[in-house]
């Protein structure tokens, strides 16, 4: 009789589980559809925030104290910055050029969503999926995520972390 009370709490927990999840993948769905609109015009600090977010970047004296985010609005022609930009663009089958056109662009709102939307449903970080900045939310999120696997915790989202982020991301997706 208690086995069956426990089993029948499980299954019902297994249940909800299951539909949040599958409420997380119509949100991924509806992030994928969005991806293809991109309308974002990042600031140049907001694009350095992602550089150094993404691990291109190395924190510089311009960055600030709240590193990745950054305080840096200069232009984006720094040596570091270009080359910043060229390891996104080699790293994501763009032209690698070191400027930030219209393409690049897209590709960082693109790559923010989706770690937004995967920070979101493997650590319930509750990013909204309509700004994709790297912020202090984000970093936080990343953070969050970086404890959860017992790495280094400094809101960087290097790609071994967005590596492992995706893999426990497919992990969660697989479940139901």
């Amino acid at each position: 009789m208690l086995f069956q009370v426990f089993r029948n709490e499980a299954e019902t927990l297994v249940d909800l589980f299951c539909k949040q999840l599958q409420s997380r993948k119509k949100t991924h769905r509806l992030t994928t559809t969005l991806l293809r609109r991109s309308t974002m015009q990042y600031t140049n600090k907001q694009f350095v925030s992602i550089l150094n977010g993404f691990g291109y970047k190395s924190k510089t004296s311009a960055d600030g104290p709240n590193f990745p985010v950054s305080n840096d609005d200069s232009s984006l022609t720094d040596t570091v910055t270009v080359e910043a930009v060229k390891k996104l663009q080699k790293e994501y089958k763009l032209t690698v050029d070191g400027v930030v056109g219209p393409k690049t662009m897209a590709k960082a709102e693109e790559v923010m969503k989706i770690l937004q939307n995967e920070l979101n449903v493997v650590v319930n970080a509750g990013l909204p999926n309509n700004q994709p900045f790297y912020g202090p939310q984000t970093t936080a999120a990343v953070k969050k995520f970086q404890a959860k696997i017992k790495a280094t915790q400094n809101g960087v989202a290097s790609q071994p972390i967005r590596q492992e982020l995706y893999k426990q991301f497919q992990n969660a997706s697989a479940g139901c």
